[in-house]
């Protein structure tokens, strides 16, 4: 019979196949033979590579993988700006990954000059939230006291707010510098403390603040009695008064019961009052 020789091939298949087939065609009593006579040649990726997730700030390492029975020549990407790729089909990044989505061609040459390729997204995300520099801790302060404390985070993507839940006691600023936003009474305060990220990533804890108030001391002189004789000038009577733990000092004075003189004073100051206004 007549033998005819011709030669079938197949580029890709719907499972990433890329096929060399050789085959004969023997004329034989009239009728059609088909004989695989060449070597076939199987082309395929051993795991078809797939999307891939990344946190900002991580080196980014993947392995992809064929088989072809001729031998694989080259493994390639192609974005060399951002990705390499090795010998082993390794693929790292290049450089830096900026958050964001990036589509990568990966192909793969066989030494018969056969290629298979494949697209994946490549996603790079920041949901890693700040981190505290120094855990926040409770405070103690003295009443009538500026109450003033620093916390301070860090994060890989950078800090974007400092925030506090109790915004009419206190207020925090661009620095993580907290202080109080009125004057505080005695007692304790239960206060929340957040750090964000540009992405809403976040930390929180909470911490107490304790304002003490320290039992006050007030010594007042007191002057001795005096005669007056209508006509005399320069009875007056003078109060020394001292303190201790005690804020915005007042002082009242009263005749049979009648207040007739009041005021704020200053630590250390005296009162004198002429007893001639008085009778």
């Amino acid at each position: 019979g007549t033998e005819i020789y011709t030669t079938m091939f197949i580029s890709q298949d719907t499972q990433g196949y890329a096929v060399n087939k050789k085959f004969s065609v023997d004329w034989y009593w009239g009728e059609f033979s088909f004989a695989y006579v060449g070597v076939g040649e199987f082309f395929i990726w051993e795991q078809v590579p797939t999307d891939q997730i990344i946190e900002y700030g991580t080196a980014f390492d993947y392995d992809v993988n064929a088989s072809a029975t001729s031998g694989i020549d080259q493994y390639w990407v192609n974005d060399t700006i951002n990705f390499q790729i090795d010998g082993n089909g390794i693929i790292t990044n290049a450089t830096f990954l900026s958050i964001g989505e990036y589509w990568l061609e990966i192909g793969v040459n066989d030494t018969f000059g056969s290629n298979i390729t494949t697209s994946i997204k490549i996603t790079v995300n920041d949901t890693t939230p700040p981190t505290w520099d120094q855990v926040p801790t409770d405070q103690i302060i003295e009443h009538g006291i500026v109450f003033s404390y620093d916390v301070n985070a860090s994060d890989f993507s950078g800090v974007d707010q400092f925030w506090v839940n109790d915004t009419i006691n206190f207020q925090i600023d661009d620095n993580g510098i907290i202080i109080n936003a009125t004057s505080l009474s005695g007692g304790s305060y239960w206060l929340e403390i957040k750090v964000y990220d540009p992405y809403g990533n976040n930390i929180s804890t909470t911490i107490k603040i304790t304002v003490q108030l320290f039992p006050f001391k007030v010594e007042l002189s007191h002057p001795g009695d005096i005669i007056y004789f209508e006509g005399d000038i320069e009875n007056e009577i003078l109060w020394q008064i001292t303190c201790s733990n005690i804020s915005n000092p007042h002082y009242y004075i009263y005749k049979n019961d009648s207040l007739i003189r009041d005021g704020s004073w200053q630590l250390g100051d005296s009162i004198l009052v002429n007893v001639i206004m008085w009778v």
